[in-house]
């Protein structure tokens, strides 16, 4: 999964070096908003919202659209890796 998100991020995101930082953010914390990434990358809050929204549009996370602001995106295939086997 890693391995094939980092080639689709290398392929597709305008600053891929960026976007593989959020990648291996997201194994520790696959639930996160453009706030909390801003923070963790040290970036602008209009990059990490482009950020955010090339995970979406290859859908690598999915956004909380009922949120307006402060908005969670998660790493829903790795959170579903996650509870597999578990009671979650």
């Amino acid at each position: 999964m890693k391995d094939s998100h980092a080639k689709i991020i290398n392929a597709s995101f305008k600053n891929a070096a960026n976007g593989l930082k959020i990648l291996e953010i997201l194994f520790e914390q696959p639930i996160i908003t453009i706030k909390q990434a801003c923070n963790l990358i040290n970036v602008s809050y209009p990059t990490a919202k482009s950020i955010m929204g090339e995970f979406c549009q290859n859908g690598i996370l999915s956004a909380d659209d009922a949120m307006k602001k402060n908005k969670k995106y998660k790493y829903q295939e790795y959170i579903e890796l996650l509870e597999t086997g578990t009671n979650l």
